[in-house]
């Protein structure tokens, strides 16, 4: 299991594939983006969310079941999330 911090990191560099491409100034992002920020303050659509959790998964080779979505809006929350279904 990784420690926190490199999780977070994963998380982050994780989230910054997903939006690249797209309308968002990821530099700005990254200024910003802090670990209990909300996703849906920053614009991110439902695609870009889905995207994100699903390499998110892949990633971490966890299920997350699509219930399970509207609880992870922040990289905190994803964090935990990944802690607690992590093997």
């Amino acid at each position: 299991m990784m420690d926190k911090k490199r999780t977070d990191d994963t998380i982050m560099a994780i989230l910054w594939q997903s939006l690249e491409g797209g309308d968002h100034d990821l530099e700005e992002l990254k200024h910003k983006l802090q670990i209990n920020s909300q996703f849906e303050d920053f614009g991110f659509d439902s695609l870009e969310m889905v995207d994100f959790l699903l390499r998110i998964e892949d990633h971490f080779n966890i299920a997350i079941p699509q219930e399970d979505y509207a609880n992870l809006g922040s990289i905190a929350a994803v964090q935990d999330y990944i802690s607690a279904h992590q093997t």
